[in-house]
């Protein structure tokens, strides 16, 4: 499957979902598909989320391999942003109300087939 076919999936997927972009290790957008939000908007945040993730990462001092998602609520908001292989970040906006654990379910199984179908 393709990234695009693997993002709208994703979007589709998650009820409330806006956004989601795949970014690389700078925190470039590869590839972003959102809904009702403005492409630049959704590279934005998604370039934010990563900066958040690598200096909570920092923080927390995780161990090599390990690779963790951060979750930040505003409250008409959410954003989800998940670690990937090589410094990849898989990053997903959500209007409230929405459940977290099932989106980060959603995005645990995008990752997973990110990692093994694209980016090996």
């Amino acid at each position: 499957m393709s990234i695009e076919g693997i993002l709208d999936k994703l979007l589709a997927e998650v009820p409330g979902a806006v956004g989601v972009s795949l970014l690389d290790d700078t925190g470039e957008s590869i590839q972003t598909t959102s809904r009702n939000l403005p492409q630049g908007e959704m590279s934005t945040i998604g370039t934010l989320a990563e900066i958040q993730l690598r200096q909570l990462r920092r923080l927390l001092e995780a161990e090599e391999g390990e690779r963790g998602t951060l979750v930040l609520e505003a409250e008409n908001l959410s954003l989800l942003a998940r670690q990937l292989v090589d410094g990849y970040v898989l990053v997903l906006t959500q209007r409230a109300p929405g459940t977290i654990a099932m989106t980060r379910r959603s995005l645990d199984r995008a990752a997973l087939v990110l990692e093994q179908e694209v980016l090996g």
